[in-house]
Protein backbone atom coordinates (compact mmCIF):
# COMPACT_ATOMS: atom_id res chain seq x y z
CA UNK A 1 0.00 0.00 0.00
CA UNK A 2 2.83 2.61 0.67
CA UNK A 3 4.14 1.68 -2.53
CA UNK A 4 0.67 3.41 -3.95
CA UNK A 5 0.49 6.08 -1.79
CA UNK A 6 3.97 7.28 -3.30
CA UNK A 7 2.88 6.39 -6.92
CA UNK A 8 0.01 9.28 -6.07
CA UNK A 9 2.59 11.24 -4.96
CA UNK A 10 4.35 11.20 -8.03
CA UNK A 11 1.31 11.52 -10.05
CA UNK A 12 0.17 14.63 -7.87
CA UNK A 13 4.41 16.28 -9.35
CA UNK A 14 3.50 15.55 -12.68
CA UNK A 15 5.12 12.16 -12.96
CA UNK A 16 3.53 8.96 -15.10
CA UNK A 17 5.00 6.87 -12.91
CA UNK A 18 8.44 5.63 -10.70
CA UNK A 19 10.59 5.10 -14.39
CA UNK A 20 9.72 8.80 -15.44
CA UNK A 21 10.80 10.16 -12.41
CA UNK A 22 14.00 7.72 -11.84
CA UNK A 23 14.75 9.09 -15.84
CA UNK A 24 14.63 12.92 -14.56
CA UNK A 25 16.65 12.31 -11.45
CA UNK A 26 19.38 10.50 -13.25
CA UNK A 27 19.59 13.41 -16.14
CA UNK A 28 23.23 15.32 -16.03
CA UNK A 29 22.36 18.63 -16.88
CA UNK A 30 26.55 19.49 -17.06
CA UNK A 31 26.96 16.47 -19.64
CA UNK A 32 23.72 16.88 -21.41
CA UNK A 33 23.70 12.97 -20.89
CA UNK A 34 21.42 10.45 -18.69
CA UNK A 35 23.18 8.53 -16.16
CA UNK A 36 20.60 5.78 -15.58
CA UNK A 37 21.24 2.24 -15.20
CA UNK A 38 18.99 -0.13 -17.68
CA UNK A 39 18.46 -2.77 -15.55
CA UNK A 40 16.74 -0.74 -13.10
CA UNK A 41 15.30 1.19 -15.46
CA UNK A 42 13.42 -1.80 -16.91
CA UNK A 43 12.31 -3.01 -13.37
CA UNK A 44 10.68 0.02 -12.82
CA UNK A 45 9.13 -0.09 -15.97
CA UNK A 46 8.05 -3.59 -14.96
CA UNK A 47 6.56 -1.96 -11.95
CA UNK A 48 4.87 1.10 -13.25
CA UNK A 49 2.82 -1.27 -15.96
CA UNK A 50 1.81 -3.21 -12.55
CA UNK A 51 0.48 0.19 -11.24
CA UNK A 52 -1.66 1.13 -14.14
CA UNK A 53 1.08 3.25 -16.50
CA UNK A 54 0.92 2.81 -20.22
CA UNK A 55 3.76 1.57 -22.42
CA UNK A 56 3.12 4.53 -24.45
CA UNK A 57 3.10 6.97 -21.77
CA UNK A 58 6.78 5.42 -20.50
CA UNK A 59 8.14 5.47 -24.11
CA UNK A 60 6.82 9.04 -24.43
CA UNK A 61 9.17 10.37 -21.24
CA UNK A 62 11.53 7.98 -22.50
CA UNK A 63 12.60 9.57 -25.44
CA UNK A 64 11.71 12.98 -23.78
CA UNK A 65 14.48 12.29 -20.69
CA UNK A 66 16.94 10.47 -23.13
CA UNK A 67 17.52 9.51 -26.21
CA UNK A 68 20.08 6.31 -25.46
CA UNK A 69 19.20 3.25 -27.33
CA UNK A 70 19.32 1.33 -24.93
CA UNK A 71 16.95 3.25 -22.56
CA UNK A 72 14.36 3.10 -25.55
CA UNK A 73 15.10 -0.40 -26.64
CA UNK A 74 13.79 -1.59 -23.26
Amino acid sequence: MDQVEKLGKLLEDGFVGYAHYYLQDCWDASKLKNKADVAVYKQLLEIDSKLGTTQSEQLDWCVFHSLRMDLIKV
